[in-house]
């Protein structure tokens, strides 16, 4: 993944940054975003919470896993999605 930031949500050899910036990119029609972990809802001009519930559709259908509701309420951030999905990924 191009983003050293990402790679700071630890594990990058399991693919889940790569595939969130995957994500990330087609959802907000953002071909170029590069995602750091930081990043919330509104730090893109196309990322609000339509997109926010693309996006983690996305997420479920790429990785076969469903995220719970406190998971959910959790994530407000990239990095916090990373993890969410990583958590999720553990259960199956």
């Amino acid at each position: 993944m191009s983003s050293a930031g990402m790679q700071s949500c630890g594990h990058n050899e399991d693919g889940v940054e790569a595939g969130v910036e995957e994500i990330f990119r087609e959802v907000l029609m953002a071909p170029a975003l590069t995602l750091e972990p930081q990043m919330v809802t509104g730090d893109h001009e196309r990322w609000d919470s339509m997109a926010n519930v693309e996006i983690l559709l996305a997420c479920e259908a790429r990785w076969g896993i469903e995220f719970r509701f406190a998971e959910i309420d959790a994530i407000r951030s990239v990095g916090d999605l990373v993890r969410a999905i990583r958590m999720a990924r553990s259960r199956r």
